[in-house]
């Protein structure tokens, strides 16, 4: 018996009409008035996701963030020590989902120096102040306890089920962060709304 997904709510960013165990982000080409609001915002909430190695949790962040397709939302993913390559299953169920895996990348931060982000989530181990570049000295520091599913042991169905599991978290995750007002909070207010949200500071 396969184990159930949790799905989650549906709103403007998510659907809830395609027969998946996980739900999809919506699809098809972005609507002109969405072009219309890229082009006048003055401001994207940047957000890295960092891992380790940037093979599977970040880069799966990375994708769903940015699938989202919100103007206030920009999203990219590095590693403390890159590997070089994503997970084939990292790609293989974001395709499946319909998330498009186009760009995805194992990079290191050292390549990301321009990015500029607002928020840095690590969603591997934690890292230490003191262990960041100077260049992301300034952003919001904050945890996603995500469970490694590129590191899950077992069948095919249990490597998939983790898989999937970990797609919907950080699905639901990103649902949650859009739903804030993005657009008139403070550096301490976001960083106190993310972790209302679960985020570990």
């Amino acid at each position: 018996m396969s184990p159930t997904v949790k799905q989650p709510a549906a709103s403007k960013y998510f659907c809830n009409t395609k027969p998946l165990c996980l739900q999809g982000l919506c699809h098809g080409r972005k609507p002109v008035l969405l072009e219309i609001l890229e082009a006048q915002c003055a401001h994207h909430m940047k957000i890295l996701f960092v891992c380790s190695q940037n093979h599977c949790s970040s880069i799966l962040s990375e994708a769903i963030a940015n699938y989202a397709d919100d103007p206030r939302l920009k999203a990219a993913s590095v590693a403390s020590h890159a590997c070089g390559h994503v997970h084939p299953l990292s790609l293989q169920y974001l395709e499946e989902t319909g998330i498009p895996t186009a760009g995805l990348k194992s990079q290191s931060w050292d390549e990301l120096k321009n990015f500029d982000p607002d928020v840095v989530v690590t969603v591997g181990d934690p890292i230490n102040n003191d262990g960041y570049p100077q260049w992301l000295a300034n952003s919001v520091k904050l945890h996603w306890g995500l469970a490694d599913p590129s590191i899950k042991q077992g069948t095919a169905l249990q490597i998939k089920a983790a898989l999937l599991f970990c797609l919907n978290d950080i699905i639901c995750r990103t649902h949650q962060i859009l739903e804030l007002d993005l657009d008139n909070l403070s550096r301490d207010a976001l960083k106190s709304e993310l972790m209302k949200l679960g985020a570990q500071g």
